[in-house]
């Protein structure tokens, strides 16, 4: 529910920042109004939405690395197990 004017002479503020919604360009509510109404503005609604790019990014950041060191550690595996092939194999050869 968008609030725009007054309902009733009630002034209405978002739930926060405090500030009325005079002074904001859009005040949303909540949709129930048996309950207590709880509002929040766009400026509001903007910092929110900096906040869950920036977790985001942090959240892909972490998996990145996390892939990273998985896919560093599968690469010394392999070389460990070529280098352990190659012994091997030249084992056998020197035998012959």
């Amino acid at each position: 529910m968008f609030l725009k004017g007054h309902e009733e002479d009630e002034i209405f503020r978002c739930s926060f920042c405090g500030k009325t919604d005079d002074d904001v360009d859009t005040l949303i509510s909540n949709p129930s109004e048996r309950s207590k109404r709880v509002c929040i503005c766009n400026e509001c609604v903007e910092v929110c939405n900096a906040v869950l790019e920036d977790h985001r990014k942090v959240k892909q950041t972490t998996v990145e690395a996390r892939l990273r060191a998985s896919v560093l550690e599968e690469h010394r595996k392999a070389i460990e197990a070529s280098a352990t092939v190659i012994a091997r194999l030249k084992a056998l050869a020197a035998r012959k």
